[in-house]
């Protein structure tokens, strides 16, 4: 969800009570790329008096909004934000060369692309429904097309 409201310029806390513990193993979670308070969009808390008071900060200081070192962050992390992610995105797989998913494997990929959530959710979208015509093109011209019915 922090991505989410960071993709939007709104200021998040972190209140990572049991931080130390899953950090330490005991949580599914474990130590990745992303460090809270290296790459994090606002403040990392371990108690309820902290995030209330890193909220207060936030609601009363900031104005609602990221600070400067938060929001710089959020610009690398998101550096186009200008609405044209799903034109980008069908324009990077136009350009995919066959080589990487060979024709007798794009039906298999297709079924799993088709039973994911957000897959579904994204087609449905109004901005999904105007790339469908594309990936029809796409797909015919990779002579692939009777994969999609």
């Amino acid at each position: 969800m922090f991505f989410k409201a960071a993709y939007l310029d709104r200021p998040v806390v972190y209140f990572q009570f049991d931080g130390k513990q899953v950090l330490q193993g005991a949580h599914t979670g474990r130590p990745g790329y992303f460090e809270y308070e290296r790459d994090g969009f606002g403040p990392v808390t371990s108690t309820v008096l902290d995030t209330v008071a890193a909220i207060d900060k936030i609601v009363t200081e900031d104005k609602c909004v990221p600070n400067a070192e938060y929001q710089r962050r959020i610009n690398e992390a998101f550096p186009e934000r200008d609405g044209l992610c799903c034109e980008r995105t069908t324009a990077a797989i136009e350009d995919l060369s066959p080589k990487l998913l060979p024709p007798d494997r794009i039906g298999e990929a297709l079924k799993r692309l088709r039973a994911n959530p957000h897959v579904q959710k994204v087609v449905r979208s109004q901005r999904g429904r105007a790339l469908v015509p594309k990936v029809k093109q796409l797909a015919k011209a990779r002579g692939v097309d009777k994969l999609l019915k």
